[in-house]
């Protein structure tokens, strides 16, 4: 269900029927959608060996994907606060922290495990040519599937 920018937001309150609507925010959607494009022209030029090196516009553009990543989840914090805060923006959140995270879960479970089915012949290719321990792959396998892959040390 696609949202327009002329209508507000709805958000999933406290309960059903208990939706109350907010002005959207398409500025700084906006913003987020440049941010994710900076991530990704960035992770681009990594591994184009021609492009290591960008020059004019273009070295400016793919050399801040660190300040990108960070800038992009600071926007999405503040969005989802916006959004589960009360009307005047000085109530509480008026979503129990279980139910949030239940429809956060559901919100991003599904693109998130058809990344990883789409990158498991990639996965399997390095895998299969690493020479890691059996225990090492397994637990980083492991922490994958959970969400766990940035909750550790690096293998």
């Amino acid at each position: 269900m696609s949202r327009s920018f002329s209508r507000p937001m709805e958000r999933d309150a406290a309960g059903p029927g208990q939706s109350t609507s907010r002005p959207p925010l398409p500025i700084l959607t906006t913003l987020r959608f440049f941010a994710a494009a900076e991530v990704v022209a960035f992770h681009v030029a990594q591994t184009k060996p021609a492009w290591s090196s960008p020059v004019g516009i273009l070295s400016g553009l793919m050399s801040g994907g660190y300040s990108a990543v960070v800038f992009f989840f600071v926007l999405s914090g503040f969005i989802l606060a916006y959004v589960h805060t009360g009307e005047n923006g000085r109530a509480g959140c008026n979503v129990s922290a279980t139910r949030f995270w239940r429809l956060r879960f559901a919100r991003i479970a599904p693109a998130y495990y058809l990344g990883l089915l789409l990158a498991l012949p990639i996965v399997t290719q390095v895998v299969a040519q690493s020479h890691w321990s059996d225990w090492k792959i397994a637990v980083g396998l492991a922490s994958v599937v959970v969400f766990l892959q940035a909750g550790g040390r690096p293998m």
